[in-house]
């Protein structure tokens, strides 16, 4: 069974597990749907809520932000998951994008709210730091390089400036923190765990 579009859980006793889909992979459905099909089909919803964790409102909300942005930047636009929940980005905080080097960037303001973690800017050495479990991240903008806990490690992309506002690329940052990352290309999704 190809398990790329469906959520898989195992309750505790169970010999087998359940499969089912959940709001990242209705999502990730949705988004697949909409490049590849030119539109959504539910078969069946048995018994779904009236609030946020509405399956239903999850296809209608992929299709409206789809409509609202228009097909090219929808696309481009990665949606990303943490938490079992798709990360909403805005004007304010700014949007992840795929930089020349084909990585995404995120901008730390909101990798910062997410994580619930504290990222330090210091405009004088142009600088992003971080520390979590241990691990101290720096991260200089526009260099191909981080420092974790003081070591150097090359980078295949640069942290910088877009929009006024600070972007670090997304794998090489999280990946050093204890974070995993995974990419699903058809329907342009990242998870973080």
């Amino acid at each position: 069974m190809n398990n790329a579009y469906i959520d898989i859980t195992q309750s505790p006793g169970e010999s087998e597990p359940s499969f089912y889909n959940g709001m990242c992979t209705m999502t990730e459905k949705t988004r697949l749907a909409l490049s590849q099909a030119g539109g959504i089909f539910s078969w069946e919803i048995n018994m779904d809520t009236r609030d946020e964790y509405s399956l239903t409102r999850v296809m209608h909300d992929t299709v409206k932000e789809y409509e609202a942005a228009g097909a090219r930047k929808f696309f481009s636009t990665p949606a990303v998951f943490y938490d079992n929940r798709k990360v909403t980005f805005d004007d304010e905080l700014g949007y992840p994008y795929v930089d020349e080097n084909n990585r995404t960037m995120m901008p730390v303001r909101k990798l910062s709210e997410v994580l619930k973690i504290k990222i330090d800017y210091e405009e004088i050495h142009r600088e992003a730091t971080v520390a979590k479990d241990g691990v101290k991240l720096r991260i200089p903008l526009d260099e191909a390089y981080i420092y974790v806990n003081g070591e150097t490690v090359p980078l295949d992309t640069k942290a910088q400036v877009k929009d006024g506002r600070v972007y670090l690329p997304m794998r090489a940052f999280l990946e050093n923190l204890g974070y995993e990352v995974t990419w699903t290309a058809s329907s342009t999704s990242i998870y973080i765990k």
